[in-house]
């Protein structure tokens, strides 16, 4: 197992052994550099006659080849004593994965989708994937330290939250089932048992959209509090965001700089701004957009809201005809639902959602013959049945992984936010 990394080596005063792979070469007549990289960095190398055995043969080394290289540290440069291939290369891929050139060129996206399992060594994915994982740390730390419990929900599922033609179906035995678009359903019987829950995983969305923060599949973080009602859901969210934002700044400083990405979070002091559903449709209608009431609001129209923030602001009070049937209705006004939204600055769209979910099982029922879901019942009966066994107020949130790190690091689309994308209209190549 390897022990000794690239970052380790700077400062070493004796001779060692590192492993790594070969980024790039330069050759002259009796000297060649090398760039050695590893998961933690690069370090110039020198090949040099007389000084590194079988300096001919090792001037023919190629890119992207595993090597093992016994040397030591002069002037910063790692002086090569001897150079083993352990692994060579034949890759033939043009610009190199690990070479310095901008892997989210639009110009580059459709060969970099191809050759994902190749890019990976990129340099800026590198970053990208650094800051995705750090993510999940502290996201899960933050959880923890506030007694919620993680618990895992299955991916396969009879009950769709939204509409059956966006969701993937399959054969389970004979038998049609879907992939999960969301796990609320067992978080709402899990958070009666645990109080405080969440969940991250996959999630998986067949709607027919190429847009930039839409992925046919995607990480999910699902969080369902009990005795929580929807104001208490929407400041524990916006608790969720401003620990997300202050630690990732902080803890993924040099990714960041490397990507050439500047965060100013101190534009981004909780509370966040709020605006209502009619309010924004107002606004709109002032910038000269007309939307319906009662109609979802689309990429453009969040972008051209977005315009007067530059911290992420709530929309309250979404339309019934909107959202899903688990959600609560509000109480002075039956046309709205207890949903908020928080959208984006800079047009980068819906981060995440909250809801205060139905306890009643008559009003629960009342919402799924209106969405026409009563019909398939069965299907819902275990659901249902929570509100018959000591169902008490709870909220929960959703927000897309992607969807954070593509604004996190100012990135043009999600599928650069995830080591592997799923894209409507692209069949997986990798």
């Amino acid at each position: 197992m390897k022990k000794l990394f690239i970052k380790d080596i700077k400062n070493l005063k004796k001779e060692f052994e590192i492993l790594g792979w070969i980024k790039s070469k330069r050759k002259h007549k009796d000297i060649t550099f090398l760039d050695l990289v590893d998961s933690t960095g690069e370090i110039q190398v020198l090949l040099k006659e007389g000084l590194t055995k079988n300096f001919k043969g090792n001037q023919k080394i190629s890119l992207e080849a595993a090597v093992k290289i016994n040397g030591k540290i002069k002037n910063k440069i790692l002086e090569a004593k001897e150079v083993k291939i352990l692994a060579d290369s034949k890759l033939n891929l043009s610009p190199n994965p690990r070479s310095d050139f901008d892997i989210l060129d639009k110009k580059y996206v459709d060969f970099v989708l191809t050759n994902r399992h190749l890019y990976l060594r990129n340099p800026k994915l590198m970053a990208i994937m650094r800051i995705r994982n750090h993510f999940f740390y502290i996201l899960r730390n933050w959880f923890n330290s506030k007694g919620i419990i993680e618990f895992t929900a299955p991916i396969l599922t009879q009950i769709p939250l939204y509409e059956e033609k966006t969701a993937f179906q399959t054969n389970y035995f004979g038998k049609n089932i879907f992939l999960t678009q969301c796990v609320a359903f067992y978080l709402e019987a899990a958070v009666l048992a645990f109080e405080k829950v969440y969940n991250i995983g996959p999630s998986f969305r067949a709607e027919q959209s190429s847009t930039k923060r839409h992925l046919s599949e995607y990480w999910h973080v699902k969080v369902e509090l009990a005795w929580a009602n929807h104001e208490e859901m929407v400041n524990f969210s916006e608790e969720m965001i401003d620990y997300l934002l202050k630690n990732l700044t902080k803890e993924c400083s040099a990714d960041l700089k490397f990507l050439g990405v500047k965060r100013n979070i101190k534009k981004m002091k909780i509370p966040y701004p709020r605006i209502t559903y009619d309010e924004a449709l107002k606004k709109l209608k002032e910038k000269g957009v007309k939307l319906k009431w009662g109609k979802s609001l689309g990429a453009d129209e969040e972008s051209i809201l977005s315009e007067d923030y530059e911290s992420p602001f709530w929309v309250f009070g979404i339309p019934k005809e909107i959202e899903p049937f688990p959600y609560e209705l509000n109480e002075k006004n039956k046309k709205v639902t207890k949903v908020a939204d928080l959208l984006l600055p800079k047009g980068y769209g819906e981060l995440l959602g909250t809801a205060e979910k139905i306890c009643n099982k008559e009003k629960m029922i009342s919402r799924m013959k209106e969405e026409g879901v009563w019909c398939k019942k069965e299907r819902y009966d275990w659901y249902v049945q929570l509100r018959d066994s000591g169902c008490v107020i709870h909220s929960g949130l959703g927000m897309g992984v992607e969807r954070f790190l593509r604004w996190f690091v100012l990135s043009e689309h999600v599928r650069d936010t995830i080591p592997f994308p799923r894209l409507f209209r692209r069949t997986p190549k990798p």
